[in-house]
């Protein structure tokens, strides 16, 4: 018996011995890992076919702190890891989920992450909450995860075996199941690289949370002995909270809503310093031509006529570039007023810090009146063309003020300024573009609640005689300079040079009321005292009665 016990102890000290030999302190000891095909973002493979990855960066920094050096055997199928463990062909597994049947096969070091098994669902589908939704019902898995077993204890959940993740994912988009059930950090990685995540969710409590750790053969304990401390080690250190932020923090976009902000700033000012520079060129040519013919006194009167009609052209050519780049700003323009809505309104989900949202309503609200700013300069530039289409009709210009005043009676209500009406009993007809009388409207209409203070008033008055019909809006608003009020009706100028009044508009509003009377063949002219208020009268040569 002596005999026996002692043959014994030196059978199983030679054991722990040959065990141990990778594990002893130097540079030379090093450890076979194993590891199998595409699991991110614990292990992929590079283009090279070498590993990296969560598990990867994990193992490496471990191994470091216990003395040794991995070297890394890729495998084809996770099933072919799993028995090379068992066999003792290989030392560990990097990273690998820990299960009850597990553990009777393979050691364990203390756990390196808990992954978060759930259910992989369509955002517009049905909410799954429990094992229960999904009785008699078709659940995507792939083995061999252990959420085949989990589901194994349901049998009215009808399990559909798919090859890998993207398979499943879209057998789930294509409704041939109603959902997937996998570890959820593997299968949101899987969403993002073929850009679908934003069409899927995850139920919102996990089937099951599963710690992960690495798997050391179960007759290697000197092996675990030696990774055990230097995981525990690991966990508290800075390199893991990098490490795990690294492969599982959320990844900033691109294009965040400061990065929208600056991209929108350089985009206005470019095309402002274009604008500049365009019209300084233009007044330039066009200077030199008039100067050339102020010079020139021996010109003859056939010079004159072409230096006018050169100057004509220069002016067409002008209006014609306005109107075609006004109108191409507005395709960037949309896109920016709809991404900075979806921005706004958080429509794929938080944006992170509340500066955010405030940044994305800012842009918003800027590509707003850039598109206001384009649309006036659009209908400056096809008025000076002539290529607004006209329709002339039998128009009720009583009606249309009425519902020009309407329209602007709820902000005159939020505002506290009074209107009112005043129409003759007959209808007054005109025969005109309907549309172009309404614009006239509300911008005489808008400009008057704009100026006119709370407790203010604004009076639309309609007059017939035989021979003319007669549209005034005067309001009890700040007035305009007398110095000024001859140049109101010029493109982009502002009478105000309060800075708090003067940005809400662009100085646009009473030119494209001057360019469209004009073009009906009315006139236009304003009476106005500081302080006092502002008399805007509209004629037109009457036709009728309704």
């Amino acid at each position: 018996m002596k005999l026996s016990a002692r043959i014994a102890g030196f059978s199983l000290l030679l054991v722990f011995i040959l065990g141990a030999r990778t594990v002893v302190a130097g540079e030379k000891n090093t450890i076979t890992v194993g590891t199998g095909g595409n699991f991110p973002p614990y292990t992929m493979l590079d283009r090279e076919g070498h590993p990296y990855g969560f598990a990867i960066d994990v193992m490496n920094a471990v191994a470091a702190r216990a003395g040794l050096t991995p070297r890394y055997v890729v495998m084809p199928k996770y099933k072919s890891v799993f028995r090379a463990l068992e066999e003792g062909k290989i030392d560990v597994i990097s990273s690998l989920g820990i299960s009850d049947s597990r553990k009777k096969i393979f050691a364990f070091t203390p756990p390196i992450e808990t992954a978060r098994v759930s259910f992989i669902q369509r955002r517009d589908g049905s909410e799954i909450v429990k094992m229960e939704d999904l009785y008699d019902k078709k659940v995507g898995v792939i083995p061999p995860n252990l959420t085949s077993r989990i589901l194994g204890t349901h049998p009215r959940i009808k399990q559909v075996t798919y090859l890998d993740v993207p398979s499943a994912l879209f057998a789930l988009l294509s409704a041939q199941v109603e959902a997937v059930a996998y570890t959820e950090s593997v299968a949101w990685n899987f969403a993002r690289q073929a850009g679908i995540e934003n069409r899927l969710k995850a139920s919102p409590t996990p089937i099951r949370e599963i710690k992960r750790a690495i798997a050391v053969n179960r007759n290697n304990a000197a092996l675990l002995a030696a990774l055990s401390p230097a995981v525990e080690g690991f966990l508290k250190s800075e390199d893991y909270r990098q490490i795990y932020v690294k492969w599982f923090g959320k990844k900033t976009p691109f294009w965040t809503p400061m990065r929208v902000a600056t991209g929108m700033g350089i985009f206005f000012g470019s095309i402002i310093v274009g604008l500049m520079v365009w019209r300084y060129r233009s007044m330039v040519s066009l200077n030199r031509e008039l100067l050339k013919s102020i010079t020139e006194r021996n010109l003859a009167e056939v010079e004159r006529q072409a230096a006018l009609v050169d100057a004509e052209r220069a002016n067409q050519a002008k209006t014609e570039f306005l109107a075609t780049m006004s109108h191409e700003f507005r395709t960037p323009l949309n896109a920016i007023l709809g991404f900075s809505e979806m921005l706004r309104a958080q429509y794929f989900g938080p944006l992170g810090a509340d500066n955010y949202k405030i940044y994305a309503e800012d842009i918003h609200t800027s590509g707003e009146l850039m598109l206001g700013l384009v649309n006036d300069m659009l209908d400056i530039a096809a008025i000076e063309a002539g290529k607004r289409p006209l329709v002339n009709e039998d128009v009720d210009v009583g009606e249309v003020v009425a519902d020009c005043v309407r329209n602007i009676e709820p902000g005159a209500e939020g505002k506290g300024v009074k209107l009112s009406i005043d129409l003759p009993d007959e209808k007054p007809s005109l025969y005109t573009d309907k549309r172009s009388v309404t614009q006239i409207m509300l911008n005489l209409l808008s400009n008057a609640l704009k100026f006119t203070e709370p407790g203010g008033s604004i009076t639309v008055r309609v007059l017939a005689t035989r021979e003319n019909l007669t549209i005034q809006v005067a309001d009890t608003g700040i007035g305009i300079p007398p110095e000024k009020l001859a140049a109101v009706t010029d493109p982009f100028y502002q009478a105000q040079t309060d800075p708090l009044i003067a940005k809400e508009g662009t100085g646009l509003g009473l030119s494209i009321v001057k360019s469209l009377v004009d073009t009906l063949g009315g006139e236009l002219s304003l009476s106005s005292e500081v302080d006092k208020g502002t008399v805007v009268t509209v004629t037109f040569p009457f036709v009728g009665w309704a």
